[in-house]
């Protein structure tokens, strides 16, 4: 049902804006290595050694905390990380994920 309001066009133009604004952040996520499988973003990192993968994932973890949003982390064959983001809450990736997912590639790139 289509609405004549100006006001519901204008909610409608701003929704298709900001899809728009997240599949483009999406996309650059994916050219970065990101996955996006069953409502959430995979990335695997391969670090130097066990240390600088224990520190990578401690980072992590700071960060994750000050915004109050906790992704999975998986340490395996000494120094490589998988890391999942979703919104378990609303059960597919939302901005927070998207926001935290730039954030952990910067810290792997200042350790890295």
């Amino acid at each position: 049902m289509a609405c004549g309001n100006p006001f519901c066009l204008h909610y409608n133009f701003l929704s298709l804006t900001l899809y728009i604004k997240k599949q483009k952040i999406m996309n650059i996520l994916l050219e970065q290595g990101w996955s996006e499988i069953d409502s959430k973003l995979i990335k695997n990192y391969v670090l130097s050694d066990f240390t600088h993968a224990i520190k990578f994932i401690n980072l992590i973890a700071e960060d994750a905390e000050k915004v109050d949003h906790h992704p999975d982390i998986k340490l395996y064959k000494y120094k490589n990380v998988r890391v999942t983001l979703t919104t378990h809450s609303k059960r597919r990736i939302t901005e927070k994920d998207i926001s935290l997912a730039k954030q952990i590639d910067k810290i792997f790139d200042s350790i890295n």
